[in-house]
């Protein structure tokens, strides 16, 4: 899309060359004009001892990012002189005739061409033509550099082609000519070459030497690239749909195997392909142990194919696509590519679940929930009302809903509840001519075990005809008919607790669901320091703690006091300075904002990862949350965790780890802050590094040594507060000798 030419004409050494700025012959910028032919030709000419092709933009007309480089052919000046011998004309014909043109044509160096001698101001015009042998009119050359050798130096002149179609146009303009020899490189077919001098009251014009060098094509002896192209496996399972897999171009068969880690119900799976194959199968399986690899999809002519979609609901947990005939490339350098594999999580929580009704004909209600629409569940002939009831064994979080109605109703209702009792109703309607009941999962998000749908009216038109007389309108009678009844799961990726700055633009945030379901995470912003890290998924409404730590580059993500997954290096972070905002209950506030949501907008959530596709708000409960300033270690985020839970707090109360002391009720027993104080951990964090105590009130001391009992104030209350062989006076509150 956009690339520079540029050549290096200083030492000739690649390695010095490439840590020095280059000279550029061309920028081209190809994002509004395609490249015909997808080639460029640079017509204009340099000398140097390397050339390079710097790319800056990759080709964005096609998913995926490519760059593709076929071939360099460098277009240099053949040591033929097409100029040799040729008849030249010089105009104006009133000019006074000098030397004969030939003689600028000959390569003799001591013989020129000059012009007359003129009193005013002169205009010489030199013009080559080229006659081909058997015709008129002139041919066409391709030629790559002239030299002009000048007897007379001039400061001011022009060059002119003429092109296939006999159109002259100005090549070059020369205004502060010093040089005796000019020389052009270009890449030009032309037709004629006409120079025009400007010359001074009383300066003269002569050419000694001129000479045009026809092209001819030479293929560079080395090619070397600065990002050799490799192309991982992992590129189908990042999160750039731009980046890709290939496979080799001479292999005929091959297999891309993904492991999804858990067995899912999944609705379907994409392949998004950059250069797709002829023929491959699709399959998955719950087990690698004597596996049942179910065939979901297939494609026996894909070449036109960019996406694929093999939609059939199954249990996976392993991904299977075969290959037989892979990407045909008449060059054989392009193999099948990959963008990536997509595998869509089956998301209707009602699917499989119970069902029943209140009137049953021959078709159960369980048909309203087994995913498929051309097996309705439908009520006793000539019923105008029903109700079904779908239970989901659980409390889950929905948002959206649809009801395909089979014969429409007129009017119903739709409800949900937790335990089968109450029911709160979301959505009535009485006059309805719709073929669905579709409930926006942008706008209705609800908690529910217990879905119930009531029909209170038949619609007349989609009356049923009796099974016995059908077509017979006269005996059409009302039946509650539903096709399919769909609970959407409300989609994770909601941000629990985090930082961020003033605007929201940078964050880090614990997050749940936003890159994998049931996964916490580090959510940033651009997913700068976000990893997948794989931790065993709980259960919804499970009271856990979370703990997210930043060392430096790493970050380790706690569930409930053990590690979640695995560390990982992130880069760097924002410096959370003044001005920075602790936020709970989404990612970062950018989704706050009005019109954060919609797809039109320009705000700046558009532009971040999974910024319309998971939802940024948390549906939950947050029972506590702290910001500590440094990095927890792993036993002290266990013990947090047990603390919590009724155990004891864990410490590093190491002997020498802060200063001894005695109290007391032990007196000349050396204890850590001497018993009356907590032995704060280094806030280095490293090991056995010094800590400090941290008294309980009315004591003081690098080891919590001294009670204000002691002292001149004195604060003592009872003997207790005294230390061995004294008592509290308690009318001056200090501890005196027995």
């Amino acid at each position: 899309e956009r690339f520079r030419v540029e050549y290096w004409d200083g030492v000739p050494n690649l390695e010095v060359a490439e840590s020095q700025e280059w000279n550029v012959v061309r920028e081209y910028n190809f994002r509004f004009v395609p490249m015909v032919g997808n080639e460029v030709i640079v017509d204009s000419g340099f000398q140097g001892h390397f050339m390079r092709v710097a790319v800056e933009a990759p080709d964005t007309t096609v998913p995926g990012k490519r760059v593709g480089l076929r071939e360099v052919v460098l277009l240099s000046p053949s040591p033929e002189n097409l100029a040799l011998d040729r008849n030249a004309d010089v105009q104006p014909e009133e000019h006074p005739r000098g030397n004969e043109p030939r003689m600028a044509t000959d390569t003799n160096q001591f013989s020129y061409w000059r012009a007359g001698m003129t009193d005013n101001e002169t205009f010489g015009e030199f013009q080559l033509v080229f006659v081909p042998p058997e015709a008129d009119e002139t041919e066409v050359v391709e030629i790559s550099r002239i030299d002009i050798s000048w007897r007379w130096v001039v400061p001011r002149f022009r060059v002119f082609f003429r092109d296939r179609r006999n159109v002259e146009y100005q090549y070059e303009s020369v205004v502060d000519n010093g040089a005796s020899v000019t020389t052009f490189l270009m890449y030009k077919s032309i037709r004629a070459i006409r120079v025009l001098v400007e010359l001074d009251v009383g300066q003269s014009i002569g050419i000694s030497d001129f000479k045009v060098q026809r092209t001819y094509r030479v293929v560079p002896v080395q090619a070397i690239s600065s990002n050799t192209w490799t192309a991982e496996a992992i590129r189908m399972m990042d999160y750039d749909n731009q980046t890709y897999w290939m496979a080799p171009p001479d292999t005929i068969a091959h297999r891309i195997d993904v492991d999804l880690r858990d067995v899912y119900w999944i609705d379907s799976v994409e392949v998004h392909f950059f250069f797709p194959p002829e023929t491959f199968f699709v399959r998955v399986a719950e087990t690698l142990e004597n596996p049942t690899w179910v065939e979901i999809g297939s494609m026996f002519d894909a070449s036109r194919w960019l996406v694929y979609v093999a939609r059939r609901l199954a249990r996976a947990r392993y991904v299977q696509i075969e290959v037989v005939s892979p990407f045909e490339d008449l060059d054989n350098v392009i193999g099948t590519a990959i963008r990536d594999i997509a595998v869509l999580v089956d998301q209707n929580l009602a699917r499989y679940q119970s069902a029943v009704a209140s009137s049953v004909w021959d078709y159960p209600p369980a048909n309203v929930v087994d995913g498929r629409d051309d097996t309705p569940f439908i009520s006793e002939f000539d019923t105008e009302q029903g109700t079904i009831i779908v239970d989901l064994q659980s409390v889950v979080n929905i948002a959206g809903v649809q009801v395909k109605w089979l014969h429409r109703p007129q009017s119903f209702t739709f409800a949900h509840s937790l335990d089968n009792e109450t029911y709160t109703m979301v959505a009535e309607e009485r006059n309805n001519i719709e073929h669905a009941l579709i409930m926006d999962p942008t706008t209705f998000h609800f908690q529910a075990r217990f879905i119930r749908v009531e029909v209170k009216a038949a619609l007349p038109v989609d009356w049923m005809f009796d099974p016995d007389f059908w077509g017979d309108q006269g005996r059409r009678r009302p039946v509650v008919a539903i096709s399919e009844i769909v609970l959407i799961e409300h989609t994770g990726g909601g941000g629990v607790f985090g930082i961020q700055n003033p605007d929201g633009s940078q964050w880090d945030t614990i997050t749940f669901g936003q890159r994998q379901p049931g996964q916490w995470s580090s959510s940033s912003e651009d997913d700068n320091r976000t990893e997948d890290v794989f931790g065993e998924i709980g259960e919804a409404g499970e009271k856990v703690q979370i703990v997210a730590t930043y060392r430096g580059s790493e970050v380790q993500v706690y569930r409930n006091g053990e590690a979640f997954g695995s560390a990982y290096t992130a880069g760097p972070g924002p410096v959370w300075g003044p001005g920075s905002r602790v936020i709970f209950g989404v990612r970062s506030t950018a989704w706050a904002v009005p019109g954060a949501t919609d797809p039109n907008s320009t705000d700046y959530i558009n532009s971040t990862k999974h910024g319309q596709t998971h939802s940024a708000f948390f549906h939950g409960t947050i029972h506590m949350a702290t910001l500590i300033h440094r990095a927890l270690l792993p036993e002290e985020v266990r013990g947090l965790y047990e603390h919590y839970n009724g155990g004891r707090e864990r410490g590093c109360h190491c002997v020498n780890a802060c200063p001894m002391g005695s109290n007391g009720k032990y007196p000349g027993t050396p204890i850590p802050c001497s018993g009356t104080g907590v032995c704060i951990r280094n806030e280095t964090g490293d090991h056995f590094a010094t800590g400090h105590c941290q008294c309980l009130p009315g004591y003081s001391g690098d080891s919590c040594e001294i009670h204000c009992s002691s002292v001149a104030t004195g604060c003592c209350e009872n003997d207790d507060d005294c230390v061995a062989g004294r008592v509290c006076n308690k009318a001056t509150q200090i501890c005196d000798l027995r």
